[in-house]
């Protein structure tokens, strides 16, 4: 293969990864700006089928989301909304900075 060739795979395959990197970020967003159980959100989002204990839909949860674990913010009724969340965005991104990007995944 020529050096062209490589360098159109290098290239599909960096489109590829770009594109699967918004997908997961386009789900992550989902989940957090939701209003669903958590729990059930990351089971199912791992390829799991949720089955809820019968506890969680029974007499011991108080939240009356019977589809819900009963132990999430979500299901427990914790969620605040955000007025502005530019500023917590840019506290995170500074975070990341200061940090030298030196945590998390390695890419």
């Amino acid at each position: 293969m020529n050096d062209e060739g490589a360098d159109a795979d290098a290239l599909a395959a960096l489109d590829a990864s770009v594109a699967q990197g918004r997908v997961q970020l386009e789900a992550m967003q989902s989940m957090a700006g939701g209003a669903a159980c958590r729990h059930r959100w990351l089971v199912e989002h791992f390829g799991q089928r949720y089955e809820p204990l019968a506890r969680d839909s029974g007499a011991g949860n108080t939240t009356g989301n019977t589809n819900g674990c009963g132990a999430c913010d979500v299901c427990l009724q914790e969620v605040r909304m955000a007025n502005d969340s530019t500023t917590v965005a840019r506290k995170l991104l500074s975070a990341v900075v200061r940090t030298g990007q030196r945590y998390g995944a390695a890419g």
